[in-house]
C-alpha cells in the first residue's frame, strides 16, 4: 500500500513538473515572439501560459488593450490585468496610458501613421480612471506627437 501511495505521489509530481516546464516554454516563447513583433504567434503561445504566470497574464492583457491579433477589448484587457499582483505592475490607468504610447512606438518602428482608433480609446479609459499626465508622461506624448490627441479627449461620466 505504501509503495502505491509513493508511486502515485511521484507520478503526480512528475506530471506537475512536466506541466510547469511546458507552460514556462510557452511563456518564454510567447515573450520572445512578442518582442520580435510576431504578435499572432505570441498570442497563441501566451494564452497557454496565462493562468500560471503573472508575466504571461500581463503580456496577454496587452494583446486585448492594443488589439494585436484580436479585436481591441479594453474591458477584457483590464480584467486580465487585474489578475496580476499589483505590487509588480503600474496601476491600471498608467498601464492603459502606456499601452497607447506603445501603439505609437510600434507605428513609428514600422514607419506607419499613428493608429488613433487604437490609441484614443486607451487614453480615454486612462483619463476616465483619473490618470493625469506628469512631466515624464507629457514628454512621451510630445515625443510621439500625441499631445493634442491626449489633451482633446473628452468623455461623459
Amino acid at each position: 500500500m505504501i509503495k502505491i501511495i509513493i508511486g502515485t505521489v511521484i507520478s503526480l509530481f512528475s506530471l506537475f513538473v512536466v506541466y510547469r516546464l511546458t507552460y514556462s516554454h510557452f511563456e518564454e516563447k510567447g515573450r520572445h515572439e512578442f518582442e520580435d513583433g510576431e504578435y499572432c504567434e505570441s498570442f497563441e503561445n501566451t494564452k497557454r501560459a496565462v493562468y500560471l504566470s503573472n508575466e504571461a497574464a500581463y503580456l496577454f492583457a496587452s494583446f486585448y488593450a492594443r488589439g494585436l491579433c484580436v479585436k481591441q477589448d479594453i474591458e477584457k484587457a483590464k480584467q486580465i490585468y487585474k489578475t496580476v499582483p499589483q505590487k509588480e505592475i503600474p496601476t491600471i490607468e498608467v498601464w492603459l496610458f502606456y499601452e497607447g504610447i506603445e501603439v505609437a512606438r510600434e507605428n513609428q518602428r514600422n514607419n506607419s501613421p499613428n493608429q488613433l482608433e487604437k490609441i484614443q480609446p486607451l487614453f480615454e479609459e486612462a483619463k476616465k480612471m483619473q490618470f493625469v499626465a506628469d512631466e515624464k508622461d507629457k514628454g512621451e506624448l510630445e515625443k510621439h506627437q500625441l499631445t493634442s490627441v491626449f489633451e482633446n479627449i473628452n468623455f461623459k461620466n
